[in-house]
């Protein structure tokens, strides 16, 4: 894949594009200090922002659970030097939003680290929830380290990476990206696929069995093709070969999620198997005109292939690797804790 396409992905650069289809967003420009510190070992984030965002939750003692990655140096971080500029900032940027944000950088948003959060959801309330969920995702770490590599569960090696110097070879600027908190129910959530400016396919989003879809399924088709031949294959938006998540309201509004590359490798295709499978439905499309739309199905059998890595993106790293005695009790200690909070 050209980087080219990564770049025209980026928030910023197709956010302007669709003002009335994409949630209220602020961005937020990041000093090469602050995404160097996203990626740094350890939490090493002020206690005062982790008290805010614990003073009405019982659940995780950080000092027992990221023994490991605590260094003496970062126990006593100053607040009032700690990017105060951003900081100040997010502070203001929660505000104006409406005090619940969903927060993301330039591609990825934290997905793969709500196991860390209260809520264990992407809405954050505090600076202190996002920055324990920028920091301890992969995602966000691969969009730093290597924004070009396709395939994110490369492992990387953190401290030999230079922020600065890929900043400069790729001219990259880092933003936060901060959007008003909305509830997409899983029911309502839909994947597009789009080749050489032709809407080919859409699949539901998650892999569940949802009975309204079924009756719903052309009403559903008509508003999104409408939707895509309307607002997006006329839009100054540059790629012609690329993935859009939409989520559909009550109202029938479309809303425009995230536009990402398609990658014939390493996309996630949803309830289609492969990339071939997505040029096949195009290259027919010609003579039926007719858009694929697929929905689970009662008693439909999952690609298991899929569904494994839907859920691996849910898991922290530690999990994945159960060749690592300290992950795996990294692991229990953090379930302990989970289970003492869910009996209160």
């Amino acid at each position: 894949m050209v980087n080219n396409d990564i770049i025209h992905c980026q928030f910023h650069n197709w956010y302007p594009l669709f003002p009335k289809n994409v949630p209220k967003a602020i961005q937020i420009p990041l000093s090469i200090e602050f995404v160097e510190f996203l990626i740094k070992d350890g939490i090493s984030i002020p206690d005062i922002y982790l008290e805010n965002n614990y003073k009405n939750a019982e659940i995780i003692d950080l000092d027992d659970i990221l023994e490991e990655d605590n260094d003496n140096d970062d126990k006593d971080l100053d607040h009032e030097t700690f990017f105060p500029n951003i900081i100040q900032k997010i502070e203001h940027a929660i505000y104006n939003l409406g005090g619940k944000i969903f927060c993301k950088l330039n591609w990825s948003s934290p997905n793969d680290a709500t196991w860390i959060t209260t809520t264990k959801s992407l809405q954050c309330i505090s600076v202190g929830e996002i920055l324990l969920l920028l920091k301890s995702s992969s995602k966000v770490a691969h969009d730093i380290i290597n924004p070009y590599y396709d395939d994110q569960l490369i492992e990387h090696d953190k401290k030999n990476n230079d922020v600065k110097q890929q900043n400069k070879d790729n001219d990259l600027q880092y933003y936060l990206v901060l959007q008003k908190w909305c509830n997409y129910h899983n029911n309502s959530k839909f994947r597009c696929f789009v080749i050489n400016n032709e809407l080919v396919g859409i699949s539901q989003y998650e892999f569940s069995y949802f009975e309204h879809l079924k009756s719903q399924k052309q009403h559903i088709k008509d508003l999104i093709i409408n939707f895509f031949n309307i607002n997006i294959k006329k839009s100054k938006f540059i790629l012609n070969t690329y993935i859009f998540d939409l989520y559909k309201d009550k109202n029938d509004k479309i809303w425009i999620i995230n536009i990402k590359p398609l990658k014939k490798k390493f996309s996630d295709f949803k309830l289609f198997s492969n990339y071939e499978e997505l040029l096949k439905s195009y290259e027919e499309q010609e003579e039926k005109k007719n858009i694929i739309f697929k929905i689970t199905e009662k008693n439909m059998r999952i690609n298991h292939q899929q569904t494994a890595h839907n859920i691996i993106q849910r898991l922290p790293d530690e999990n994945l690797d159960i060749s690592d005695n300290k992950g795996i009790e990294y692991m229990i200690q953090l379930m302990k804790l989970q289970n003492k909070q869910d009996l209160k």
